[in-house]
């Protein structure tokens, strides 16, 4: 059964005040004193409420998958998982999965996670099979390691390898200085580059936006 609350204003608003509760909408939306309208489900019994467990890893932040916990009303079925993608389909910017059992809900991230890297493999080998060679350049350099600026990463990405690679495979110093350098790179993936060597600053950079 529904019912209809009627109230002041909008929830949130300065003046909002519970008024009356009707069992028609009609006869709410009547009432001279309402001006929002809510729908209710009319609930008969007691509710089972148990903890749900949500992860969420917020991409191109460098950071880890965030999990965190809440009531929530039970829906009965405590296989129940949820997952979503948010962002534009092709460069998600978070991905969430959430479940009544935590192991669960650590499992199925797991498999969003392994098809959210292996999607942007696809793309990223896609994309480079029509390059006449693949150039990137140095961002900058922090803990060991260097972000690079590639046809397939944006800065948001904040891709890195270790500094260590580069200067071993382009031939260069351990001590020298990669900030803005370019290089080009053998093989990259979403996750991986191989194969550096130093190059000239390409007159018209074919780097991701």
């Amino acid at each position: 059964m529904k019912v209809y609350l009627a109230a002041s204003d909008e929830p949130g608003e300065y003046n909002y005040e519970n008024l009356r509760i009707f069992t028609r909408r009609e006869d709410a939306e009547a009432y001279e004193l309402a001006a929002h309208i809510a729908e209710f489900e009319l609930t008969e019994g007691p509710v089972e409420v148990q903890t749900w467990h949500t992860i969420r890893w917020h991409l191109g932040e460098h950071q880890e998958p965030q999990e965190r916990t809440e009531r929530r009303d039970f829906d009965g079925n405590t296989s129940t998982f949820r997952s979503t993608w948010e962002g534009p389909a092709l460069r998600p910017t978070a991905i969430v999965v959430g479940a009544w059992d935590l192991q669960a809900a650590r499992d199925a991230f797991a498999d969003e996670r392994a098809q959210y890297m292996a999607m942007r493999d696809g793309l990223a080998a896609k994309y480079t099979a029509g390059l006449d060679r693949i150039e990137v350049q140095v961002w900058y350099e922090v803990g060991g390691r260097a972000v690079l600026k590639t046809p397939v990463h944006t800065t948001a990405d904040h891709f890195t390898v270790p500094r260590e690679r580069i200067t071993e495979q382009a031939g260069l110093a351990p001590d020298a200085t990669l900030h803005g350098q370019w290089f080009t790179v053998e093989t990259l993936t979403f996750t991986d580059a191989q194969g550096f060597a130093v190059c000239a600053p390409p007159v018209a950079p074919k780097l991701a936006g």
